[in-house]
């Protein structure tokens, strides 16, 4: 019988996960990630890294992945536009299903999922926590409570073996779903909807890891979490952080939210038709209509989570990242 004491990491080769990974390999762990066989498995060289070729969607190319593990941190999801809905629950919920029942018969002591705080839709702007209630505001959310309550149900009877994490805003260097944001702000063309007092409560990536690990050791057991960084800013705030960062002027353009809520509207019913993503869509007007305001003094006092990168820190080395990337 081989040795335990393996860590599983999914959606390894995602923002969150790429992170996860290079944080444990620094530590000398072992570390075994699920990887598609179309993915970039090559991001991960090294004597404690080991490659398993499979899908989500697949249960008999994930056996033997959580094979001698203690511990199994499941980040693999898909935020894809265009995706049928059917397709998005099968990949978010099915995977989870069908990764938790590899993991409990491979008797992996330790299951943390990966949430979202967004499961909140948080209408009011006053800081949720943990206990507040879950409400989908789109088929990504919807997708993320119905994972965390398959989850909760494979657990019933061994609940101190599952932990759930729900992060905030997420950003950093390797996070291409902002690029967009940033280059529109440095590059003088963003355009916010609606009057940009919206909170974010940013969580800098590597804050972010720190708390999943701490998430990971025995306080976190049989818990659900919420993970945010040290401020909260109004989306208007958040946009001249970026532009001061870029050394540009603040967005000064603004448009009401009902006529491009009218807008999305339109082109999603055009585009039903021929599949794939509109440019303009509802769940992208979360973005700006969502409060993103999270009260993470539950991680504060049974983890000692305690978040140190500022979002000004925080956002001057995503641009610097992005620059010596070639991206602006």
């Amino acid at each position: 019988m081989r040795e335990r004491g393996r860590v599983v990491i999914t959606g390894a080769t995602g923002f969150i996960g790429s992170h996860l990974v290079r944080r444990y390999q620094e530590l000398g762990a072992k570390v075994r990630v699920l990887v598609r066989p179309n993915a970039h498995g090559a991001l991960f060289l090294g004597d404690n890294i080991e490659l398993v070729l499979g899908d989500l969607r697949n249960k008999a190319s994930m056996v033997g992945l959580c094979k001698d593990a203690d511990l199994v941190f499941h980040l693999g999801a898909t935020q894809e536009f265009g995706l049928r809905d059917s397709e998005f629950l099968d990949i978010n919920v099915g995977g989870t299903e069908r990764l938790i029942q590899l993991a409990r018969q491979d008797r992996v002591r330790r299951f943390l999922l990966v949430s979202s705080g967004g499961v909140h839709h948080n209408d009011s702007g006053e800081p949720v926590d943990e206990d507040s209630p879950v409400r989908s505001g789109n088929i990504y959310f919807e997708s993320k409570i119905k994972a965390e309550a398959i989850a909760r149900d494979l657990y019933r009877n061994d609940p101190g073996c599952l932990t759930i994490v729900r992060p905030s805003f997420v950003y950093g260097p390797g996070d291409h779903r902002r690029l967009k944001l940033y280059r529109a702000v440095v590059r003088g063309y963003f355009l916010m909807i609606g009057p940009g007092t919206r909170f974010l409560h940013p969580v800098y990536c590597e804050d972010l890891v720190d708390g999943l690990l701490l998430a990971a050791t025995d306080p976190g057991r049989g818990e659900t979490f919420l993970l945010g960084g040290p401020e909260v800013l109004s989306l208007e705030e958040f946009t001249s952080v970026i532009a001061r960062a870029g050394g540009v002027p603040a967005p000064r353009w603004k448009v009401p939210v009902g006529p491009v809520r009218l807008a999305a509207t339109l082109c999603e019913f055009l585009f039903r038709p021929f599949g794939g993503s509109p440019p303009l869509n509802h769940r992208r007007l979360g973005f700006f209509m969502n409060h993103r305001n999270y009260d993470v003094t539950k991680a504060r006092m049974r983890l000692g989570y305690a978040p140190r990168i500022s979002v000004e820190e925080g956002v001057r080395r995503t641009l610097e990242w992005y620059r010596r990337e070639g991206w602006l």
